[in-house]
């Protein structure tokens, strides 16, 4: 069971590169594994090789296979990663509404939250040496912020879906006006060696 003290640096692990996916730079839904132990989104492997990308993305070998491997240790980390979100709060909102949480050496309700400690904390420990100094939150506080950042963190999972196809279709077209130019110099080229003339049209590449 994931406690609050672990919601954080949770949080955080969430956007490390491990858990991103190269194709959508956001992080893994549905993750799915090629034959070289790469590992994408589901669908934007199937949109990689729908556009005719028939290599892995990172190492280029050729995908030969037509269904892909679930990842599922990935799968059940991602999981796992957001149960934990889940119960963080819960355990911020019962601590709060409730009171039900007490101090373990104290024998006080826990009403604050040490930002650098990262842990629910009673008056008597807010006023003990060993957190002498720190910073402290109402609990109000502290589970608002939390929720920011679980917000932020649930979109990075969603994906910003509209920034990626923009992106997307932005390389596309650049990508298709650089053929488009190369296509046309070998057409001029093969034209000129048909006609035996050296006088070539000049284009330049985007």
């Amino acid at each position: 069971q994931l406690n609050v003290t672990a919601l954080c640096s949770l949080t955080d692990h969430l956007l490390s590169d491990h858990l991103l996916c190269s194709i959508c730079v956001a992080i893994f839904i549905d993750p799915v594994s090629l034959k070289c132990q790469h590992t994408f989104c589901r669908q934007c492997l199937k949109d990689s090789l729908k556009a005719g990308n028939r290599h892995c993305p990172v190492c280029l070998d050729p995908i030969k296979q037509s269904r892909f491997k679930v990842n599922r240790i990935l799968r059940d980390i991602m999981q796992e990663l957001r149960s934990g979100i889940e119960s963080g709060i819960s355990e911020i909102e019962g601590a709060r509404s409730e009171g039900s949480e007490v101090c373990p050496e104290h024998n006080q309700p826990l009403k604050l939250w040490c930002k650098k400690d990262k842990q629910l904390l009673c008056l008597v420990c807010r006023d003990s040496r060993v957190h002498q100094g720190h910073r402290f939150q109402p609990l109000d506080e502290a589970r608002e912020d939390i929720q920011k950042r679980v917000a932020s963190v649930l979109g990075v999972l969603r994906g910003d879906i509209s920034k990626v196809e923009k992106l997307t279709q932005r390389h596309l077209r650049h990508c298709s006006g650089v053929m488009r130019a190369h296509v046309s110099l070998i057409v001029a080229f093969s034209s000129s060696a048909l006609s035996g003339t050296s006088h070539l049209p000049l284009h330049n590449t985007p």
